[in-house]
C-alpha cells in the first residue's frame, strides 16, 4: 500500500521555478505546469517567492531546492523509462511515474498541485492503476474492429443511443458486436488512458511507446481499448478490464521495446 502522507506537495509555480533553477530542460509535458512572471521583475518576484515557500516547508534552503526536492526533479528530467496517466471524471488529473535504476519519482498534477512521491520501480503500474481507482471489469467480451469505423461512429451519434449501433452496423460491424461495443461504451463516467515512454541509452533522447491504452469506468465497471497499427490501418480493441488487467497493461508498456 502506498503512503500518500510521505508525499511532498509543491505549487506547479513552485515545481517550474525549481526546475529553472536546477537548469533541466523542457518541463514535463503530462504536467503541464505553467510559467510564472513574464517581465524580469515578475519573474524575480515569483522566484523569491517559491522559494521562500519552500524554504518555509523545509524544502528548499533560500536559494535552491533541498536535496529530497531535486532528486525528484531530476528524476523527473531523466528517466531511464516513464509512464503517464491522464484522466477525467469532472475534472483534470494527470500522472507522470520516472524510474531510474530500482526507485521511481511518482508526480501527480490536480489542478495547482503537484505531489511528489518516491516509490520502488517495481510498484510503478500499481500505483498508476490505483490513482483513478481502477475497479472490477464491466461486462462484454473482446470486440476487435478498424479504427477509423470506431471513430466515425462516434462522431455521428453518442455512444449512450442505439444511434451508435446502427451507424456501426451500417458501416459492415456485426449487430452482435455493435450491441456489445454499445453495452461497454455508453453511460461512461470515467475516461482516460496510460503510455509510456523510453530512454534510448544516450541520456537525452526519448522514444514514445507505439500505442497507448484507453480506459473508461461506466456503472457496470472498467474496461480499456487499445490502438494498434500492425502494418496496415489502425485496429481498436474494446473490452473488459479490472485494475489487474490495466496493471499488466502498463507493466507491458514499461516494458523495453
Amino acid at each position: 500500500m502506498i503512503d500518500w502522507s510521505a508525499a511532498r506537495i509543491v505549487t506547479t509555480s513552485e515545481f517550474e521555478v525549481c526546475w529553472e533553477l536546477l537548469g533541466l530542460d523542457e518541463t514535463p509535458w503530462q504536467l503541464d505546469p505553467p510559467r510564472t512572471g513574464l517581465t524580469d521583475d515578475e519573474r524575480a518576484a515569483a522566484v523569491a517567492s517559491a522559494l521562500a515557500e519552500l524554504t518555509a516547508r523545509g524544502l528548499a534552503d533560500g536559494r535552491r531546492p533541498g536535496p529530497a526536492l531535486e532528486t525528484h526533479l531530476r528524476r523527473l528530467a531523466r528517466p531511464h523509462r516513464s509512464a503517464d496517466v491522464r484522466w477525467v471524471a469532472g475534472s483534470v488529473a494527470a500522472a507522470v511515474a520516472a524510474v531510474r535504476g530500482e526507485q521511481a519519482t511518482v508526480a501527480v498534477r490536480h489542478d495547482r498541485e503537484i505531489a511528489l512521491l518516491d516509490v520502488p520501480a517495481a510498484d510503478v503500474a500499481d500505483v498508476l492503476v490505483d490513482l483513478p481507482r481502477a475497479a472490477g471489469p464491466g461486462p462484454g467480451r473482446d470486440v476487435r474492429l478498424p479504427a477509423g469505423v470506431l471513430d466515425a461512429a462516434r462522431r455521428a451519434a453518442e455512444p449512450s443511443t442505439h444511434r451508435f449501433v446502427e451507424v456501426l452496423t451500417a458501416a459492415g460491424v456485426s449487430e452482435t458486436r455493435a450491441a456489445l461495443l454499445w453495452g461497454m461504451c455508453r453511460d461512461v463516467r470515467l475516461r482516460g488512458q496510460f503510455g509510456a515512454t523510453h530512454g534510448t541509452g544516450d541520456g537525452t533522447r526519448t522514444r514514445r511507446a507505439p500505442y497507448v491504452v484507453g480506459f473508461h469506468a461506466t456503472g457496470r465497471g472498467w474496461f480499456r481499448q487499445v490502438r494498434r497499427r500492425d502494418g496496415g490501418a489502425a485496429a481498436v480493441t474494446v473490452g473488459p478490464a479490472g485494475r489487474a488487467d490495466l496493471r499488466r497493461a502498463v507493466a507491458e508498456l514499461l516494458s523495453p521495446v
